[in-house]
């Protein structure tokens, strides 16, 4: 009796994705940056399987559940687009796709790439801007996408470890007005700190004005004059914004950043939280 052919290989369930600038400088090291990352991946990633990616501070790593091919057209397209957008002044080295053999490793793998800041001990972007953990926890609208794929592919994935992760609980008692436009920019996944004028991506286009509207319901104990200074709009605009329903997923994104920016900030005046 002759022997059995070997089985073949599965092919991989997905891949790592590793990518950094051709001399390993820091990628970026300002919010403005880091939430320029975040609008690379999420928009010119949106056709890709993608369920996690995270900027440290010379690489950034993500991870895809595709095939190889795409897997490297993902990763060309993301680096054009973050050359536009933070002009790093040197091109990215040649992008390194790791095989993700099987679902313990793509468990593994998704935590690594979530959790690789702490791992290499790099404080910068200490509310992971340049990731989706916000969209995954719901305080940013702009890769909501990214929750059913998690969902689909690694259903054990909770909430609650996904907090974890963030250096403070969302817990903050809202108290200062100030924080409200950081906040809106960044439910809405705008890098500057302006809600008017045009939007960084086909994918946000109108949703300025929808920032604004859901700011304003998202703060009700603040008056619509001062809501209206932070924001740089007019106190009309604020009180129509009020008597309109925004969309509820975007105020309670505005909502949970509110709260863990204000924790964040009553930390780093308590000397608790370290600043990259």
């Amino acid at each position: 009796m002759t022997d059995s052919p070997p089985l073949l290989s599965e092919p991989p369930v997905g891949f790592h994705v590793i990518m950094r600038l051709w001399d390993s400088r820091a990628i970026a090291s300002t919010q403005r940056a880091w939430r320029s990352i975040a609008v690379s991946f999420l928009t010119v990633g949106g056709p890709y399987p993608l369920l996690a990616f995270r900027a440290v501070d010379s690489h950034i790593h993500a991870l895809v559940t595709c095939a190889r091919d795409d897997a490297g057209e993902f990763a060309r397209r993301v680096e054009i687009s973050m050359q536009r957008r933070i002009t790093p002044g040197v091109a990215f080295s040649e992008v390194h796709c790791v095989p993700v053999v099987d679902q313990r490793n793509l468990s593994s793998v998704f935590w690594y790439v979530l959790d690789n800041a702490r791992r290499h001990r790099c404080e910068v972007d200490p509310l992971f801007e340049a990731s989706n953990l916000q969209d995954l926890l719901g305080m940013r609208i702009l890769g909501e996408w990214t929750r059913p794929l998690v969902r689909g592919a690694l259903p054990r994935v909770r909430g609650e470890r996904l907090r974890q992760l963030l250096p403070v609980a969302a817990t903050g008692d809202f108290r200062d007005p100030r924080l409200l436009l950081e906040v809106a920019t960044g439910a809405a996944g705008f890098p500057d700190l302006v809600l008017k004028g045009r939007a960084p991506s086909k994918a946000q286009s109108g949703w300025g004005p929808l920032a604004v509207q859901a700011a304003a319901h998202a703060a009700p104990e603040i008056s619509s004059g001062e809501v209206a200074r932070v924001l740089r709009a007019s106190a009309r605009t604020i009180c129509k914004a009020r008597s309109g329903d925004p969309g509820p997923e975007l105020v309670a994104a505005i909502r949970q950043q509110l709260a863990l920016r204000t924790a964040w900030a009553t930390a780093d005046a308590a000397g608790v939280a370290e600043r990259g």
